[in-house]
């Protein structure tokens, strides 16, 4: 991961991280027998 530098007011330097990516997965009923239909569901997220 990438590390960004940040200068403070007193001459110092703080590393930032870098911004995390965070996906959201839509809810897929596991008791379905409609694999197509749950994988389109995983399919809508990315």
């Amino acid at each position: 991961m990438e590390k960004q530098q940040r200068e403070h007011e007193d001459g110092k330097e703080e590393a930032i991280p870098a911004p995390i990516q965070v996906s959201a997965l839509n809810c897929i009923d596991l008791s379905s027998a409609d694999i197509r239909q749950s994988v389109s569901l995983l399919k809508q997220v990315s």
